[in-house]
């Protein structure tokens, strides 16, 4: 498991979560740099891109965690990358 964040042109805020594993995460955390709701901008399990179409959300909502800081709880496909964004 992985995951990055960065801060594109126009200062939209983006995510990548990893999945190196040939197993589907169900409820995995990660923290995320900002609160609010995050869509997806691409997964590479579709089936549009070949792969076996586990099902993913199109969008959630960060949670915060016991110390405060903003985490998004989501289920992973296997063997994908997921890359998410800010909605502003």
């Amino acid at each position: 498991m992985f995951s990055y964040g960065a801060v594109v042109r126009g200062g939209r805020e983006s995510v990548v979560v990893a999945n190196f594993t040939p197993v589907p995460r169900t409820s995995y955390e990660f923290p995320v740099p900002s609160a609010g709701t995050w869509a997806l901008i691409a997964n590479s399990d579709d089936v549009l891109y070949g792969g076996s179409g586990y099902p993913c959300s199109d969008e959630w909502t960060t949670l915060e965690d016991a110390s405060g800081a903003s985490v998004l709880r989501m289920s992973l496909p296997p063997l994908s990358l997921v890359a998410l964004r800010l909605r502003i």
